[in-house]
């Protein structure tokens, strides 16, 4: 199962059961560590599915190959774009 499936699946049991973050990782059997290294690849491409192929798209061609820790980093600054709009 990928990361984005894990991610999804703990949403859906989130919304479900009205718990938290936490307990739904318990509850889908999905370890803490394994979606904090990558919590924002995860939120970009259910905030905006267009904007998180864009940034890895970006990331491949600038660096030639398929960098996850640097997807990373490019989807949390995509994502503060959205804060910023939140509190503006």
């Amino acid at each position: 199962m990928g990361i984005h499936d894990r991610f999804l699946g703990i949403l859906e049991i989130m919304k479900d059961n009205q718990c938290s973050f936490a307990g739904a990782m318990r509850r889908f059997g999905v370890r803490r560590n394994t979606l904090r290294d990558f919590i924002g690849i995860c939120e970009l491409r259910v905030v905006d599915e267009e904007k998180y192929e864009r940034v890895v798209q970006s990331v491949t061609e600038r660096t030639g190959k398929t960098s996850v820790k640097l997807n990373e980093l490019k989807c949390r600054e995509a994502l503060s774009d959205y804060r910023t709009q939140q509190i503006g």
